[in-house]
């Protein structure tokens, strides 16, 4: 069966599912005495769509009658009940109908019942085909009764056999609804008439495509009067087809305005077209229109600057990731859970509009977040507004978890009615069908979260037997549901920590059972393991990251910081003020961090705040000195509470108060106040509660039946408490004078934990001393040691102390509000990493090689350690690779291109040789990686270790690392380093052949993040590394088997540009951006670029300063350079909110195009093709000037050929982009690459042809040319990328004739001839291009090529066919 046919055959079956909508409520008198042609026809054919199962007909040989029709229930029922096919008693049923109706005329009908099934039964007389009858456009008028008589009885049956499972399943799969959703809609009678022209003239676009294939089924002899007769029926079904179709295209919208089924048809055979997102964590996921239409506006786009874990990507380089993937992601889940457990049980009555609720609350449930997450609602309002209005939703008012959790609850419901006013979302909601009525309200519970516990049903969104829908994204009965499923999983993902549950197996085993008279969600008892593991990974998270004894401090003084700026960094209101304006709270995101940091000097308002942030970002914080479980009797004492924040406050000053105490008592050499005490919880779940208290299961063999899991029945190796209480303490001083103090205050901290009535003590055997001694600090020496990364590429990384240092300077911090991608992450949602992960990644495996280097050649040779690689060596390394991305400005590489821009402005404006001069040395050079050694060198010369411990020397070989050198070049360039070690420069940067750690690094973390399967294996290179002599010097060469990995690398880079770095919406937005800062740039002067000239003069300076070549030991305040550095080191990513949410007038123009970007208004890509590279075209500017031109003809040409249409070619952009499989453009990525082998490992070698695959491509680069067109309506939409096909197929055009003379130009594929002015082609001229005529509709065989030898074809014959064809398609020779 064609798709065609399968298309219109669904879509007929669908139609009828409509109908049964409205017969219900229809009392019709219908007249069964018309003739039942045309539906024998219509039911047979689709009933051999589907297995069919016969009846016994000799047993329904007599006029219709009621006895009858029950008769033919019965036997279809017994039919169902042997029979577990999912279609098989629909079929049976309109069989059954139809027999019993026309069993009275067998021999007129019967046989036309037996024909249309051969090949089904395994007795019939196939002379019967001849009595075959036809349909005549008579019985058009008819049809639509007996449509309407065959889904009113599908109702009555339904009831009979409504116990049988195959009637459930038939609905549930066939038309993705639930029967009693059906005989439950309560929908307004609607004119019938337009429902059934409607479906009329489905019917009839199926009979014509039907009559098509069958034409070739008549082509003996005794046949030619039934093919006469098809012929006949297709001609009729055409005009009765164009004369419907003109009848219900003005009556079209009038129908889609209905709710319920406007929602039907379009979320189940008209199924809208989903839009797929690329998730690292779930994969492809696709999300209905309706979710996709909020998550284009700028309340939920505000999600991309909000982290999802705080502040802790300061201590985590990976948790980067934002709340607008987890959002998309709990979406995902919801939309999963809930159509799973539609599937399984379909008797729960689940509905679309359920599904749709669920899932947008699902989207929307995290809009109410502040800066820093839970930081801002847990943390600082509670501070700053101890009573608000929003206190009246909290269960407990000032509980630190259930405050913070009501606030942003109650913030998201907020958000989420601005946004629906904002953007006109209502619209859209009740354009799929919801009931904005109750449907908004079911959504703002669902937000909310309540529990499905309480006695009596207060929800006024959905009735009390949909409890159950309360419990998947917010399930404040046990704590299981979608959101934590995601953010455990994403979280875990990022931050390098293992998952300990699957969320699938949970998913999966879910179902719906009666607990206490009430529908809740319940789980397989096999799985309850699982459901402890899900609270334990729970605590992980909290233990090792989300209360991580460093991140916590940080958000202790991230919070003091916004405390003391609340009312002094806005002018029309507090910081916290912006919870009752949804409008000012949109602009509020974790940019506020910068916007405090980056505060004039001259403002004093806000010192002290940007003192507090600046320490962070220096690393000058609070350290940690211990940590204590607090006692159990005072953990019970704290869970009677009522008010938890409160009674936590209070422990906290009576735990200081007896830390005070005791040091006075003891005499012990330490200041109390210098120590800050907190006190939190952490827990599987809810305090005190057993995690599995309130989750039910199930068994296999009573899935109904929901119970609790005994005792007996849960593993012995389970914790016998489930949360507890921490006591942290940390000396608040934040000068170098805890060094001294360090010894003290822990064993003082371990002294007053065992004489403290409040924590836990393991050892009681010094209890009952009164007298107690600090010790003398121990004087030996232990060397510093490196500090260890968690980073979700790499693992555990372990980094030298001085690269520490770095890492810890305002400079290396910027990074981390530097994104790694730029603009990608406004097209892949998990591309939110980081420059500043991206940089410790290339330091730690800049180690790695260097080490696996230095290992190989000390099996050879035993002093080749000391005279080849040193320990200044390693530390170089690996200082370039950790400072390579210091001089990346806003959206990493765009920042570039930025500034390229500005010199090719600034050129054109120019007159002088010498400065055009200047300019094309500006432009040829990387700026970046200026800025980056500048920034390095301005680290240096400030911390006095690494001014000692680097040289002149080593400075310039810092330098070369960075800005990369050819080792292959005759005469050696480097001055850092001698020429014996030129393999040292192909670590970092390798421009040989492209190899290095730099590649390997975001090869893996991106296609990580974006979810692109990574081709290389970069550890297995790694290992395989060795330094081996070529042409009288040392390069990095590898193991031989390792070849195909050198391939598999740079194809892994092909597809990251093709597929992300040069998507085509990730080239417009970042377009949309430049020329947003770009229009900036003049009231935003930081944004400028620095002139590369000017940090060169600097640099030398900066140099003799740190070597003591120079006379002067500091810089001059009053340098320009220095000046714009320190305005340089302040932007970053943020700069897009600042202008985004600026209410400049001067800034509006950027602000504008940058709400384009927001709000995906965009140009549209046309399409793309791949471009053939002349000789005179030697470069991408080349090409896209022909291209354009090219495209101008075209357009021109096209308007031409077609009057009706008004394309302007000024309204189009075009865009040539080059992909490269290979280092070096067009070669061979393995032509610079040596190797060695197993048996003679100091000997490198290129590979030879023969020793690898043949299976590889011809060329390594390639040119894609892009057409953009700014779209004004969907028409011309549509007319541009038609005309673009027309173009990439090299103009195509045909001149075809019909019999009468009638012309028509085509330039496309024509798969039939309906909207042409001729209906058949007897002759035509080809005018450019190949063509394939076909004798059927829909490219049906036998097909003709024609071609431009002989452009003429005056009858069918010319081409080889004795008929006319009806169908045509282009073909590329």
């Amino acid at each position: 069966m064609t798709e065609d046919r399968y298309y219109l055959e669904k879509k007929l079956m669908w139609n009828i599912k409509c109908l049964l909508l409205y017969i219900k409520n229809l009392n019709n008198n219908l007249n069964l005495a018309e003739s039942f042609n045309m539906l024998i026809w219509c039911s047979c054919k689709i009933s051999n769509y589907y297995q069919f199962w016969s009846v016994n007909i000799t047993a329904l040989e007599c006029p219709f009658n009621v006895t009858t029709f029950k008769y033919c229930k019965q036997a279809c029922a017994n039919q169902c009940s042997h029979n577990h096919s999912l279609f098989h008693f629909p079929v049976l049923f309109v069989d059954s109908v139809i027999l019993s109706v026309f069993s009275a005329s067998r021999k007129s009908f019967g046989s036309a019942w037996y024909a249309s099934h051969q090949g089904y039964t395994t007795q019939r007389d196939m002379t019967l085909q001849k009595n075959t009858p036809v349909v005549t456009p008579a019985l058009t008028v008819h049809f639509h009764r007996l449509l309407m008589f065959i889904t009113h009885e599908y109702m009555l049956c339904s009831y009979v056999l409504f116990k049988h499972r195959h009637h459930e399943l038939f609905f549930t799969h066939l038309f993705n609804v639930n029967y009693i959703d059906l005989r439950q809609a309560k929908l307004d009678i609607m004119p019938t008439s337009i429902i059934i022209s409607q479906i009329i003239s489905q019917y009839l676009a199926y009979h014509i495509c039907l009559m098509d294939s069958y034409k070739k089924e008549y082509t003996r002899e005794k046949d030619v009067k039934h093919r006469c007769q098809v012929n006949r029926l297709a001609k009729y079904s055409k005009q009765s087809y164009t004369e419907l179709q003109m009848q219900t295209i003005q009556q079209e919208q009038s129908i889609l305005t209905r709710q319920h089924f406007s929602n039907l048809l379009l979320s189940n055979y008209g199924k809208p077209m989903q839009t797929i997102f690329n998730d690292p964590i779930h994969g492809h996921i696709e999300l209905h229109p309706l979710l996709v239409k909020i998550i284009d506006t700028p309340q939920f786009q505000r999600l991309r600057h909000l982290k999802q874990l705080g502040t802790k990507y300061l201590v985590y380089p990976g948790a980067s990731h934002t709340r607008f993937e987890h959002s998309i992601g709990v979406a995902y889940l919801a939309g999963r859970l809930v159509k799973n457990l539609l599937v399984n049980q379909p008797e729960l009555n689940i509905t679309n509009q359920d599904i749709l609720c669920v899932q947008i609350a699902a989207l929307c449930h995290d809009l109410g977040y502040g800066p820093f997450s839970h930081l801002f609602h847990g943390m600082f309002i509670p501070e700053v507004q101890p009573v608000n209005y929003w206190q009246q939703f909290s269960i407990d008012s000032f509980h630190y978890k259930k405050k913070k959790k009501s606030l942003h609850e109650e913030a998201s419901v907020q958000m989420f009615h601005c946004m629906r006013k904002k953007n006109g979302l209502d619209k859209e909601m009740e354009q799929y069908g919801l009931n904005l009525d109750e449907d908004i309200l079911f959504i703002e519970e669902l937000i909310k979260g309540y529990k499905t516990s309480d006695n009596q049903w207060s929800m006024k969104g959905r009735t009390e037997d949909k409890s159950f829908l309360y419990e998947i994204v917010a399930n404040k009965l046990n704590g299981v549901d979608v959101d934590k499923w995601d953010y455990f999983a994403r979280d875990c993902h990022h931050l390098g920590i293992p998952k300990g549950f699957d969320h699938q197996r949970l998913l999966k085993s879910a179902r719906v059972c009666k607990v206490v008279q009430r529908n809740h969600i319940c789980f397989r008892d096999k799985v309850a393991d699982n459901v402890y593991d899900m609270f334990h990974t729970r605590y992980t998270l909290h233990r090792q990251a989300l209360q991580h004894k460093i991140g916590y401090i940080i958000d202790v003084k991230i919070k003091d910081a916004l405390v003391l700026a609340d009312d002094k960094l806005m002018p029309d209101c507090k910081i916290s003020d912006t919870i009752y304006d949804m409008l000012a709270y949109t602009n509020l995101t974790d940019h506020i961090f910068d916007q405090i940091l980056n505060q004039s000097d001259s403002n004093p308002d806000l010192a002290e705040a940007k003192g507090i942030l600046n320490d962070i970002v220096n690393r000058r914080l609070p350290k940690f000195v211990g940590e204590a479980r607090l006692m159990e009797k005072q953990k019970d004492r704290l869970n009677k509470q009522p008010d938890k924040a409160t009674t936590i406050a209070m422990y906290q000053e009576k735990l200081r108060a007896h830390w005070r105490e005791m040091i006075n008592k003891y005499k012990i050499p330490l200041n109390a106040e210098d120590f800050d005490i907190y006190v939190l919880d952490m827990g599987f779940g809810e305090v005190g509660k057993e995690p599995m208290e309130n989750v039910h299961f199930y068994s296999k063999n009573e899935p109904n039946k929901a119970f609790k899991m005994e005792k007996y029945q849960v593993s012995r190796l389970k914790p016998k408490k489930f949360n507890e209480f921490l006591v942290r303490v940390y000396y608040s001083k934040t000068d170098a004078s805890y060094q001294e103090v360090q010894q003290k205050a822990e064993e003082w901290f371990h002294a007053w934990c065992e004489k403290n009535d409040f924590i836990e003590s393991k050892s009681s055997d010094d209890s009952g001393k009164e007298g107690w001694t600090v010790g003398k600090p121990s004087q030996i020496h232990q060397p510093s040691l490196g500090k260890i990364f968690n980073d979700p590429i790499h693992g555990h990384i372990e980094l030298h102390p001085l690269l520490v240092k770095i890492i810890d300077t305002p400079q290396f911090q910027r990074l981390r509000h530097i994104k790694q991608l730029g603009g990608t992450h406004l097209v892949y949602p998990g591309a939110s990493h980081t420059r500043f992960e991206h940089s410790l990644g290339m330091a730690y495996l800049a180690g790695c090689i260097i080490k696996v280097l230095q290992e190989e050649q000390q099996r050879d040779l035993e002093t080749i350690k000391q005279d080849l690689i040193d320990d200044k060596d390693i530390l170089c390394v690996q200082i370039a690779a950790l400072c390579y991305n210091l001089g990346h400005g806003p959206f990493s590489h765009l920042y570039e291109k930025l500034h390229r821009e500005v010199l090719k402005r600034e050129a054109d404006g120019s007159s002088g040789n010498g400065q055009q001069k200047d300019q094309s040395e500006e432009f040829r050079s990387e700026k970046w990686k200026v800025t980056s050694f500048w920034m390095f060198l301005d680290i240096v010369e400030k911390d006095a270790e690494l001014k000692q411990k680097l040289n002149e020397n080593d400075l310039l070989f810092i330098n070369e690392l960075i800005e990369g050198v050819d080792t292959a070049d005759p005469k050696w360039p480097a001055k850092g380093r001698t020429e014996d070690k030129a393999f040292l420069y192909e670590i970092v940067i390798n421009k040989w052949n492209g190899i290095d750690v730099h590649r390997w690094d975001y090869f893996a973390r991106d296609c990580h993040h974006l979810c692109i399967p990574n081709s290389v294996d970069h550890q297995h290179l790694l290992k395989s590394a060795r330094v081996c002599e070529v042409d009288g010097r040392k390069h990095i060469c590898f193991r031989d088997k390792v070849a195909d990995n050198v391939y598999d690398m740079f194809k892994t880079q092909y597809t990251l540009y093709s597929q992300a770095y040069m998507h085509k919406i990730v080239k417009i937005n970042e377009k949309k951006i430049i020329d947003a800062l770009l229009e900036a740039k003049d009231k935003l002067p930081k944004i400028a670029p620095i002139a590369i000239s000017k940090l060169q003069d600097d640099i030398k300076s900066k140099i003799q300063r740190i070597t003591g070549a120079s006379s002067d030991t500091h810089e001059d305040d009053e340098n320009s350079t220095l000046r714009e550095m320190k305005e340089f080191a302040k932007l970053t990513d943020h700069i897009f909110e600042e202008i985004l949410y600026s209410t400049d007038v001067e800034l509006e123009g950027a602000r504008k195009k940058l709400e384009d970007v927001v709000k995906r208004r965009l140009p549209k890509c046309v399409g793309e093709a791949r471009l053939k590279k002349k000789d005179k075209l030697t470069d991408k500017k080349a090409l896209n000037q022909a291209l354009q031109d090219n495209w101008k003809k075209a357009v021109i040409e096209w308007n031409k050929l077609h009057p009706t249409v008004f394309l302007d070619k000024k309204d189009f952009s075009t865009e040539v982009i080059q992909l490269d499989c290979t280092h070096s453009t067009g070669k061979n990525p393995i032509d610079n690459v040596y190797f060695y082998r197993k048996r003679n490992p100091t000997k490198a070698f290129k590979i030879k042809k023969y020793e690898i695959s043949s299976l590889l491509p011809e060329e390594f680069t390639e040119y894609v040319g892009r057409v953009y067109y700014t779209k004004n309506s969907d028409e011309e939409e549509k007319d541009a990328k038609e005309c673009f096909d027309w173009w990439r197929r090299d103009k195509c055009e045909i001149l075809v004739c019909d019999k009468e003379g009638n012309k028509h130009l085509i330039t496309g594929d024509c798969p039939s001839l309906d909207d042409c002015c001729v209906k058949e082609i007897h002759s035509c001229e080809v005018r450019r291009g190949f063509w394939y005529l076909y004798e059927g509709r829909y490219y049906n065989e036998p097909e003709y090529l024609l071609d431009l030898e002989k452009k003429t074809y005056c009858s069918p014959a010319a081409w080889g066919s004795n008929a006319p064809a009806l169908s045509l398609k282009n073909v590329r020779k």
